[in-house]
């Protein structure tokens, strides 16, 4: 992933190199990252957990993917559909509660 993110020009032409996670793999992730930030999860330790992606993996992917996505601004609307749908079913296996490490 990181290859290629360093292979990809930020000017919207394209992203370079290979994929490094097919387009699903990116909107599941998304979509699972927003579930646990919404119910107040560790979104880094479940990254780890059931992706076994770090928060700069998760960066070098998605800065791919998005430049891919700029190049081809139609992919945007799928990306969106396919991210809130993943949303939902990880929001529905998501605990109800605080962060352990957030005390207010």
């Amino acid at each position: 992933a990181g290859q290629a993110a360093a292979a990809t020009g930020y000017d919207g032409t394209a992203a370079g190199g290979a994929e490094p996670i097919p387009f699903q793999r990116l909107c599941e992730i998304q979509g699972a990252m927003s579930a646990w930030s919404n119910s107040g999860q560790d979104v880094n330790a479940l990254l780890k957990k059931h992706f076994n992606m770090t928060a700069m993996d998760w960066s070098n992917v998605s800065t791919w993917w998005m430049s891919k996505m700029t190049a081809d601004v139609s992919m945007f609307d799928k990306y969106n559909t396919s991210c809130e749908a993943y949303q939902a079913k990880w929001q529905s296996q998501a605990p109800q509660r605080s962060d352990d490490d957030i005390k207010f």
